[in-house]
């Protein structure tokens, strides 16, 4: 029988196969449910308009909508990618009033305020963050329980290192490809994710179409002097990364990936079913 990889808890090779494990299958199975129910409710709320008056718009107000929606999948797209180059990654949980008061203070480089609006949201959510975690891939338990109870005993020089690997395995299980793995500079997650064709998702998914400060090579390290970085934590050549903050940071990459892109997977397999892709 061949063994798990030690860095990322995959079994069989350590070349990223996208096959999902039993367990994290039966979730997606469950997101799937849930994607039919809400697909049903807009069915009859689309039978139910049918009986009523018709709403009509001129094409400068249909024009004027279509604008404000790309407008706001923009500043999505933006943000995502943005929190990225500063080593955070967006909950797809995360209330209003934190998204709306970290844009601001990106624009402006209020990175310590950011930073903190990002530590504050992540304490307030750690229980269920840790928990969807953990449920979405139960198979990686002991490892990831290991990994949290550090974080709460502030042993990040142990933990941080595991959470970055986990991604790396948990991409690896969603995508097909690891989270930091390139292909002639580009990501190549960023190639993985193009076959999710929503708009919506898409915008928070440009995090894996470009380079940030977790998956920044040897050539753009020095863009990112201050901020956690993958290849110099797990290579040993970073002697002081065992922080609050990277351990934090670490955590909203888990997040992101079992949040965002795990949901996006799941939609992907439920048009599928539903034979609309």
């Amino acid at each position: 029988e061949t063994k798990p990889d030690r860095r990322t808890g995959n079994k069989g090779s350590r070349e990223a196969t996208g096959t999902l494990a039993g367990t994290a299958f039966v979730k997606i199975i469950v997101q799937m449910n849930r994607f039919k129910q809400i697909f049903e409710e807009l069915r009859q709320l689309k039978e139910g308009f049918k009986t009523s008056e018709p709403i009509s718009l001129t094409s400068e107000q249909l024009e004027a909508s279509n604008k404000q929606t790309e407008e706001r999948f923009t500043k999505i797209s933006t943000l995502s990618t943005d929190l990225a180059q500063r080593g955070w990654y967006l909950h797809d949980k995360m209330p209003l009033k934190y998204i709306n008061m970290l844009r601001p203070l990106l624009r402006t480089n209020k990175y310590a305020e950011v930073d903190a609006h990002m530590i504050t949201y992540l304490c307030h959510a750690f229980r269920e963050i840790e928990q969807e975690i953990i449920s979405a891939f139960p198979e990686r338990a002991e490892i990831l329980s290991a990994a949290f109870l550090g974080h709460h005993r502030k042993d990040y020089a142990l933990c941080i290192p595991v959470f970055l690997a986990q991604a790396d395995g948990i991409c690896s299980e969603l995508l097909g490809v690891g989270v930091y793995s390139r292909a002639k500079g580009i990501p190549k997650t960023a190639s993985a994710v193009e076959r999710f064709k929503d708009k919506f998702t898409s915008a928070f998914l440009e995090p894996l179409r470009v380079s940030g400060a977790l998956n920044a090579n040897e050539k753009e390290k020095h863009q990112y002097p201050d901020i956690l970085n993958r290849h110099e934590v797990l290579h040993g050549k970073s002697l002081d990364y065992a922080t609050s903050i990277n351990s934090f940071r670490a955590i909203s990459l888990l997040c992101y990936l079992c949040s965002t892109v795990f949901s996006e997977r799941a939609f992907e397999e439920f048009k599928k079913q539903e034979g609309q892709i």
